[in-house]
């Protein structure tokens, strides 16, 4: 199988050092690319996540996919698990626009101006030291958060770990067949 086809096919089986390849590499150019950002290089922290979006997120769907073809397993899988982290992060919105209400604040002036979120917690707990102290991110927003890693474990570990089925499945030939030809 060719690079790119390796990369966004989604025929065919992949195995799980594919599945490795794909993770170490995207977590590489994640860390690459937070440190150029809080570095302050701004053209090359846009680059790299063009690199993501354009070439990373394809591939992250993928490869997967093919990973459970491995699996013997419909590429839907994949479906699921993304649709568990998009409902994990509706979740997390939802929890942070009622974190933020009792302030006068949304879900997004929390996340891009979380100081001030945070000085009306202390405001508020220091203006009521009787009643029970209120911490930031709790209830809903934690439950989303808490769902999200939940799925995430759970793929990761059916992702690297499980082997794929021995000899030809519905997807095709074995992943150590096709690598020994």
């Amino acid at each position: 199988m060719s690079g790119l086809t390796n990369l966004f096919g989604l025929e065919g089986r992949a195995g799980r050092r594919t599945m490795a390849y794909m993770t170490a590499t995207f977590l590489l150019i994640g860390l690459v690319k937070a440190q150029v950002s809080a570095a302050g290089l701004v053209v090359a922290g846009t680059v790299l996540l063009l690199v993501q979006i354009v070439l990373m997120w394809p591939a992250w769907i993928a490869v997967p996919a093919r990973r459970f073809h491995d699996m013997n397993r419909s590429w839907w899988w994949v479906a699921i698990f993304w649709g568990s982290a998009v409902a994990s992060l509706w979740f997390l919105w939802m929890g942070l626009g009622a974190q933020g209400a009792p302030f006068g604040m949304s879900a997004q002036d929390v996340l891009t101006n979380p100081d001030a979120y945070i000085n009306e917690i202390v405001a508020l707990n220091e203006a009521n030291p009787d009643e029970k102290a209120i911490k930031p991110l709790g209830g809903v927003a934690m439950g989303g958060i808490s769902l999200a890693m939940i799925f995430l474990i759970i793929q990761f570990g059916w992702l690297h770990f499980i082997p794929g089925t021995a000899g030809p499945n519905r997807f095709g030939a074995s992943v150590n067949a096709v690598a020994s030809e």
